[in-house]
């Protein structure tokens, strides 16, 4: 009796004991394979250092690669990212950087722009209250972009003038002195039209008058 007893607590004692050797071996497994395939919020790190991206990104439990870069220093500003929103744990999110000098420039040659583009603006308006009152207020001013750059050098914008039916409109062509403060030649108004089928109008005309009057072909 007492022998099987004793084979009884032995046969306990193994399964008890291979219970617990298989959930140490398992539990971790099935946490593996649920936590890889979990979707979470990936950190957002732009504007960030790469080195303080790193951590951010590893501490959540991502990895990283540079796809596009001007430099992989540890001081190098993430400029995006992808994904930016959520994706699986242990993912590698994507990342491009930039050189802070290189930002800076960039900044510069941006606020640069914006004065150029508030100067033009200003000269165009004084310019085309010229333009209106000789058409005795028949076209207004609209807007400008930007047309083409003539052989030697000079930006080419075309107005454009709106009336009072909203299907025909004038383009002008316009260039600047260096600095945006003054317009140095002007063309006529062409007149062009569009009723839902595309423009048509005085294409021909304008691109001859842009080589008689600002020299060679446009490009």
């Amino acid at each position: 009796m007492e022998n099987q007893e004793n084979k009884k607590k032995l046969f306990k004692t193994i399964i008890i004991a291979t219970v617990v050797v298989f959930t140490l071996i398992l539990v971790p497994i099935i946490l593996a394979v649920v936590t890889s395939d979990k979707i979470i919020e990936v950190p957002y790190v732009e504007g960030k250092t790469l080195e303080e991206a790193e951590k951010e990104l590893a501490k959540a439990g991502f990895k990283y690669q540079v796809m596009y870069n001007d430099s992989e220093s540890k001081d190098a500003i993430v400029t995006s990212q992808f994904p930016k929103s959520s994706t699986k744990k242990g993912n590698t999110i994507e990342l491009t950087t930039k050189t802070q000098e290189q930002i800076k420039k960039e900044e510069e040659a941006q606020e640069q722009r914006n004065k150029e583009s508030i100067t033009r603006s200003k000269t165009v308006v004084n310019f085309v209250k010229i333009i209106e009152a000789k058409h005795q207020g028949s076209v207004k001013y609209h807007t400008n972009t930007p047309y083409a750059t003539s052989k030697t050098g000079e930006s080419v914008y075309k107005l454009k003038y709106t009336t009072s039916n909203e299907n025909i409109y004038y383009y002008q062509l316009v260039s600047f002195n260096e600095d945006y403060t003054q317009i140095l030649k002007s063309t006529n108004l062409f007149e062009f039209c569009d009723y839902g089928n595309g423009e048509t109008g005085l294409t021909q005309e304008m691109e001859y008058a842009f080589e008689q009057t600002f020299g060679g072909r446009r490009k």
